[in-house]
């Protein structure tokens, strides 16, 4: 019997461990990236993000916040444009939208978690569908200007005109409204930085996955009993 309860410890700890670390993507504050294009074509869309200094294998995919901050994407990966990292839950900069910090949407978290899951309803993985994601998410921040006199004022008809979008937007909503969905989850923002002429430059603000807090949590304490039981028995 208690081989048998050290055993299912064990295999507790393991499984909230492997969960963690598989909704989580690898890149962390101090990490260096570099991207590349995507599907999409309305000037943001999916990246493919790469770790620097290993293997030239994606991580993940991701969208942009931001409307008016610009990344290059590599192309050639002999000249890598690299960017450094750091995660949180605010966009820094703020963008079209203005706010410095910006704090990241809830319902922006909602659909980038559907996406990253393969659970977005309505969502083929066309680059229409792409599209409309991202001009979603870009309305959602408030990154869609209202003055016909700017420049980026061409996503907000095109917003106006993409119904899917519209849907996107609205099974966000809902999601929060019937409790289905709170707070930011496993999603937050990583800030893109490089260095210019020795100045400290803020390039774009991107999505991605953490470890869930309450996982880690229940991590520390099925570890914690563990070795509590290990130590009760060893006596």
């Amino acid at each position: 019997m208690k081989k048998l309860l050290n055993g299912a410890l064990v295999a507790l700890a393991v499984v909230l461990m492997l969960a963690s670390v598989a909704m989580a993507d690898s890149i962390a504050t101090g990490d260096k990236i570099y991207l590349t294009d995507g599907l999409g074509d309305n000037g943001g869309g999916i990246f493919n993000v790469f770790e620097f200094g290993k293997p030239a294998q994606a991580s993940f995919e991701t969208f942009c916040l931001e409307l008016n901050e610009e990344i290059i994407p590599t192309v050639n990966m002999n000249f890598k444009h690299v960017y450094d990292v750091t995660i949180d839950t605010v966009a820094i900069k703020g963008g079209v939208g203005g706010g410095n910090p910006d704090p990241l949407d809830a319902r922006t978290a909602f659909l980038y978690y559907k996406f990253r899951t393969n659970s977005l309803l309505g969502f083929t993985g066309s680059e229409a569908d792409v599209n409309s994601l991202q001009l979603a998410m870009w309305f959602i921040e408030q990154e869609l200007p209202s003055n016909v006199k700017s420049p980026y004022y061409k996503y907000t008809l095109l917003y106006m005109n993409d119904l899917k979008a519209a849907t996107y937007v609205a099974l966000a909503e809902a999601a929060i409204a019937n409790g289905e969905w709170s707070g930011l989850g496993h999603v937050r923002v990583m800030n893109l930085n490089s260095y210019k002429d020795d100045k400290l430059v803020y390039n774009q603000s991107l999505l991605t996955l953490v470890p869930e807090p309450g996982i880690l949590m229940l991590i520390g304490f099925g570890l914690i009993g563990l070795g509590a039981v290990r130590r009760k028995f060893s006596k």
